[in-house]
Order: structure tokens, then C-alpha cells, then sequence
């Protein structure tokens, strides 16, 4: 099967124009290719997707990938670069950012990051949980937000989910793909190209923070998600986590030579041997994991109230998803108790940590464990 109708005509069902809402895109050849489309960096297929309700094309890549753009992303991948993006503010440097660190890369973070088992079992407890009921045993449809080179999928294997992967980077979205056979499609968190309660569970590890807009994710979030379903973010800065001191910051921003030394001997650091370009795409990209921001739990609370799900937060959570009031040295790591000492705080107290989110419609009662 080739990867257009395996990628392409199986999921466009589940598919939404980003530009009216239309619910209903259709396949047609690409004859002759909109002009503007030759500016595109990447080989196209000979069909595109169309909106009937108000004309809008999207264009798919040769090797089947849907990209369902919205005038945002379509302005950066047609226009010529940097200096478009330094005209366009911080939300489209973020997603700009986004775009060409993770092409640059995704091989690399497929292969060197994210590899706690910690942190995958703790996802599998999370999706489990949200998934336990009865009506969910038939084939559960699963989209990850900001998929990266598909860590997550891999994790959520054992529970047999039809996954569908959203990025704004294409090799990440090709990786994805490649390493756990999930379908992908390139769109914006803020707007998905998904239709409404499209899927049963709706995941994202680490990709809040790096959303200009993430209130609005979320928002998305739980529209595509069914009432039988449920939403999961996990490892994202609280305010607190953040909130360091002049020495502490000081101490935070002397890493970076440190980082391009381990580069040379760790896997994980490999990224930072070009300390320059790491340290512009850390400032630019990952926008609320800095020091004096962060995210409120308050507007996690009220981002879910808006979209009609009822969240229970787990602050420094264990594998088992609880809450803890402290944490041991080992879970905490160093770098956490250096910065979290030199700014006055007792680096053991949870909200100094990341936080995990589940959330369910409001409609749904039953408690979701402690």
C-alpha cells in the first residue's frame, strides 16, 4: 500500500479544513500545482486535499503526509526565512523555531532523548487510567500533540491504539511514521486539522511549553476528544519551577558551555556541540520553559473549564501518577536542587517540579484515582 492512501485516504475522515471548519476535505489531483507551491522546500504528491465548503487546498507531501496548514505555518513554509520570521512577533518565532530545530534534530532526538523509563511507564499509567471504562474497549483512537520523532506512540504500543501523530516539523512527523507506523499529519496545536471528538484519548509529554498559545491547545484539545475519551499532558514547568533568583539565573545561563563539553561524551548533550544555535533555539522554541515563566496551574484549570473537561493535576508526579508534597534527592536531579537552593526554595516541595494533567469531560463522574 502506498504510504498517499495508507497516510492520506485513511484518516481523511477524521480530517477538518483549518481555514472554515469544513468537515468534509476531499482528495483531487494537484493539475495543474498552484504556482506558489513550487516555493515548497519538499517533493509534492500529484493529489492535494480540498475544502468543497470554501476552496481551501492543502498539500501533501510525495511520501503521503497531509499538510493542513494554516495561513501561519503556510506563510513560513513559502517564504524565504529568518527575516520573515524576526517581522512577525514571538508566536510565529516560536512556531518558526519549532519548525527548524526539530528538522534539524529529529534524528538525534529520536534516537538520544526521552529515554527515562520512569517517564514511559508513567505515560502508559495515564492513558490506562483514562481509557479503563468498558466503552472504551473497542479500537481506541489516539492522537499525540506535538508528536516529535513519535516517543510517545512507541510508548502507548502495549495498549493497541490507532495513533495519530501532529507536528509542526516534517522529519519529525516522517520519523514518527517510520518508527512506530502511526499516521501523521503537519498542523498547528491551536488549530488542529481534526474534526470534532475525533479521538478517544489525546496526549502530549513535553509540547505545551513550547506552544506560544498553549491555553488554546488545550482548548483544541478537548474538542477533538470524545465524551468516552480523555486528555493527558505530562512533564511541563510549573510557574514556580521557574521562578529563580538573579544568582540562580546567572548559574542556569553558565551552562551552556558546560553542555557543549558533555556534548562530546554524552549522546543525550549532542545537540549543544553547537552551543550558538542551541542556545537561539532554546530562547525561541521553548517559550514558557524559562526562567520567570512557566505554566500557571490556575490557567491549566481554566483552559480545561473552557473546553468542558474537568482536569486533576499531579504536581512532581510518581509513576503512579500521585502527587507528592516532597521529593528525594534522586528524583529531584542536581541541577533542580542547585537552581531551587540558590533561589531560596526547598527544592524537595513538589510544586518546584514538572506537573502531569488528566482530564475528562465533565459529563464523566467517576474519579479518575489518586
Amino acid at each position: 500500500m502506498s504510504n498517499l492512501k495508507q497516510n492520506v485516504e485513511e484518516i481523511v475522515g477524521l480530517l477538518r479544513c483549518v481555514s472554515c471548519g469544513g468537515t468534509h476535505l476531499e482528495m483531487r489531483r494537484s493539475d495543474p500545482l498552484p504556482a506558489e507551491w513550487s516555493k515548497l522546500k519538499f517533493a509534492l504528491a500529484e493529489q492535494h486535499l480540498c475544502c468543497p465548503s470554501c476552496g481551501a487546498r492543502f498539500p501533501v507531501s510525495e511520501d503521503g503526509i497531509p499538510i493542513l496548514w494554516t495561513d501561519m505555518i503556510k506563510g513560513m513554509l513559502l517564504s524565504a526565512g529568518s527575516a520573515h520570521k524576526q517581522q512577525k512577533g514571538d508566536e510565529f518565532a516560536a512556531v518558526y523555531s519549532n519548525i527548524t530545530s526539530y528538522d534539524r534534530i529529529s534524528d538525534d532526538y529520536a534516537a538520544n532523548w526521552r529515554k527515562s523509563g520512569d517517564l514511559i511507564e508513567r505515560l502508559r499509567v495515564a492513558a490506562r487510567r483514562l481509557l479503563s471504562s468498558e466503552r472504551n474497549k473497542n479500537s481506541v483512537r489516539h492522537l499525540d500533540v506535538g508528536c516529535g520523532p513519535g516517543h510517545v506512540i512507541e510508548w502507548l504500543k502495549p495498549l493497541s491504539l490507532t495513533s495519530v501523530g501532529l507536528d509542526v516539523s516534517l522529519n519529525n512527523l516522517r520519523n514518527a511514521r517510520k518508527g512506530t507506523g502511526a499516521h501523521v499529519v503537519l498542523g498547528d496545536a491551536t488549530n488542529m486539522p481534526f474534526k470534532d471528538k475525533a479521538f478517544e484519548l489525546v496526549t502530549g509529554s513535553a509540547i505545551l511549553h513550547h506552544i506560544y498559545d498553549w491555553q488554546m491547545a488545550i482548548v483544541e484539545s478537548c474538542r477533538v476528544c470524545s465524551p468516552e475519551g480523555g486528555v493527558v499532558y505530562d512533564s511541563e514547568p510549573t510557574v514556580e519551577s521557574l521562578d529563580l533568583s538573579p544568582i540562580a539565573r546567572a548559574v542556569f545561563e553558565a551552562r551552556w558551555p558546560v553542555y557543549k563539553l558533555l556534548s562530546y561524551f554524552l549522546p543525550s548533550k549532542r545537540h549543544f556541540r553547537n552551543a550558538q544555535l542551541a542556545k537561539q533555539y532554546y530562547y525561541s522554541a521553548e517559550v514558557h520553559n524559562q526562567p520567570g515563566r512557566g505554566i500557571s496551574i490556575k490557567e491549566v484549570e481554566a483552559s480545561f473549564g473552557r473546553g468542558g473537561f474537568n482536569p486533576e493535576i499531579f504536581l512532581s508526579p510518581s509513576i503512579q501518577l500521585t502527587s507528592r508534597e516532597q521529593i528525594g534527592a534522586r528524583e529531584a536531579g542536581w541541577k533542580r536542587i542547585v537552581l531551587q537552593v540558590l533561589s531560596g526554595h526547598d527544592p524537595r516541595a513538589a510544586k518546584y517540579g514538572s506537573f502531569t494533567v488528566l482530564a475528562r469531560p465533565v459529563s464523566i463522574t467517576e474519579p479518575t484515582g489518586k
